[in-house]
C-alpha cells in the first residue's frame, strides 16, 4: 500500500477510534438527562395528586362536622356556621347549603347565591355520599371544584367550593417557576385545571416527554408534559465537553459519571423543615413611625430565609409552601422566639413600643395562636427570661 494511502487510512482509523468514545458519551448523556426528566415528571405528578387529595379530605371533614351539628338551612345561625367554617378551612372559599335537586339555596356570603353551572358531577368514591363536581360561577373565568355532601333523604346537603388552580402545584419541585405543563382530570375525563407552559414548540408527540399518574383515593388523573427541547437544553455544557473530549479522556469521564450516585430530587417541604431546625429564618424589623411626631412606635417583623452561604430568599418563594404544608405555624413560633431573644430586652424597657407579626388564616384554626401570642407578650415584658 502506498505511503500516502496508509496515511489516509491511519487518519480515518484514528478519527473513528477517537470519535467512538465521544459518540458513546453523547448517547449516554442524552439517555441520562431524559431519564432524569421522566423521573422529575413522575415526582411532580405524585406531588400534585397528593396536594389535590389533601384538599378534598380537609373539605370533606369540614362538611361532616357541619352536618353533625345539624347545619342544613339558610337560617342566620346556620349561615354564620358556614362563615366560620370557611374561615377555618384554608383551601375552601365558600360553604353552601344545597337542595336535593342540586340548587344552591344560600352560602356563607349571604344574599342570593350566584348562578352556578355544573360541568361534571361524579361520586368521590364508589358508594360515597360525597360528590366531586366541576362548576363555574356565572361568567367568571376559571373553574372551581365543589365537594358536595348529600343530605339524608329529602334533607338539604352541604357543599364546599375550592378554586381549581389550588389542586395543582404552582411551583416546580426545585422551588422555581414551572417549566412543565400539568393537567388534572376527574375519573370521567373532565379537565379540572391546567398549569404551567403548554409545550407549543414541540414538532410532534414524539418531541414531548409525558408522565401520567392516577390517584388511588379519588381517581384524579394528572398528566405532566415537558418538551424534549427543554431536556436538551439541560445537556448544554456537558454536550460541549463530550464534543471536544477524545479517546481516553472521554472513556474516563464516562466511567466517572457512571460511578456517581444519582442525586435525588429536592423536596422543598423537607428543605423548609431543615431550615427551621437550623434557625435559617431570621426577622427583619420594619420601623413603625408616628408621622405626626416622628417618634418610633414599634416595628413590624418580616421573615427572610438566610441560607448558610448568605443568600437571602424572599418570602414569596417559601411562604405559600409553608402555609399549604402547615409549617407556617412552627415558622411563626420560631420567629417569635428569635425576636424575643434579639429585641426582647429592648422592647421590655420601652413598654410604649409595639412589635407586630403577620398571621395567616391557618393560625386561627385553633386557639393555639392566642396562647402563643400571650406567651410572647409575657416574655417581652420580662425581657425574655421565661
Amino acid at each position: 500500500m502506498p505511503p500516502r494511502r496508509k496515511l489516509l487510512v491511519a487518519i480515518v482509523v484514528g478519527v473513528l477510534l477517537a470519535g467512538s468514545p465521544v459518540a458513546a458519551f453523547n448517547f449516554w448523556l442524552t439517555s441520562f438527562v431524559e431519564r432524569q426528566g421522566r423521573e422529575e415528571l413522575e415526582h411532580s405528578a405524585r406531588r400534585s395528586v397528593a396536594l389535590a387529595e389533601s384538599r378534598i379530605v380537609r373539605a370533606t371533614k369540614a362538611l361532616d362536622e357541619l352536618a353533625s351539628r345539624g347545619i342544613d338551612s339558610c337560617r342566620p345561625a346556620h349561615v354564620e356556621a358556614l362563615r366560620q367554617a370557611t374561615f377555618a378551612t384554608t383551601p375552601v372559599k365558600e360553604f353552601s347549603v344545597i337542595a336535593v335537586d342540586g340548587r344552591t339555596l344560600c352560602s356563607d356570603l349571604g344574599g342570593p347565591p350566584e348562578q352556578r353551572k355544573v360541568i361534571s358531577s361524579e361520586r368521590a368514591t364508589a358508594g360515597s355520599e360525597v360528590l366531586l363536581e366541576v362548576v363555574r360561577l356565572g361568567d367568571r373565568p376559571g373553574q372551581l371544584v365543589r365537594v358536595r355532601r348529600l343530605g339524608n333523604g329529602a334533607a338539604n346537603g352541604l357543599a364546599a367550593m375550592i378554586p381549581a388552580e389550588l389542586f395543582l402545584a404552582q411551583v416546580s419541585a426545585r422551588g422555581g417557576p414551572l417549566d412543565t405543563h400539568a393537567r388534572m382530570t376527574t375519573r370521567g375525563g373532565t379537565v379540572i385545571t391546567e398549569a404551567g407552559v403548554v409545550p407549543e414548540t414541540a414538532a410532534g408527540p414524539d418531541d414531548v416527554l409525558v408522565g401520567t399518574l392516577q390517584g388511588t383515593q379519588y381517581a384524579l388523573s394528572v398528566t405532566i408534559s415537558l418538551p424534549r427541547s427543554s431536556v436538551a437544553e439541560r445537556q448544554g455544557d456537558l454536550r460541549t465537553l463530550g464534543t471536544i473530549t477524545t479517546g481516553l479522556l472521554a472513556i474516563l469521564v464516562l466511567t466517572l459519571s457512571l460511578l456517581l450516585p444519582k442525586k435525588p430530587l429536592d423536596n422543598p417541604i423537607e428543605e423548609i423543615e431543615r431550615a427551621l431546625k437550623a434557625g435559617e429564618f431570621v426577622p427583619y424589623y420594619q420601623p413603625i413611625v408616628d408621622i405626626r411626631s416622628g417618634r418610633l412606635r414599634g416595628a413590624e417583623v418580616l421573615v427572610r430565609w438566610r441560607k448558610p452561604d448568605g443568600t437571602i430568599i424572599p418570602p414569596a418563594t417559601f411562604i405559600p409552601l409553608a402555609e399549604s404544608s402547615g409549617l407556617i405555624i412552627e415558622l411563626t413560633r420560631a420567629l417569635m422566639r428569635r425576636v424575643c431573644v434579639e429585641a426582647g430586652p429592648t422592647f421590655g424597657l420601652r413598654p410604649h413600643l409595639k412589635v407586630s407579626f403577620n398571621l395567616t388564616a391557618r393560625h386561627f384554626t385553633s386557639e393555639e395562636v392566642c396562647t402563643t401570642c400571650a406567651r410572647s407578650s409575657a416574655s417581652r415584658r420580662s425581657g425574655c427570661r421565661n
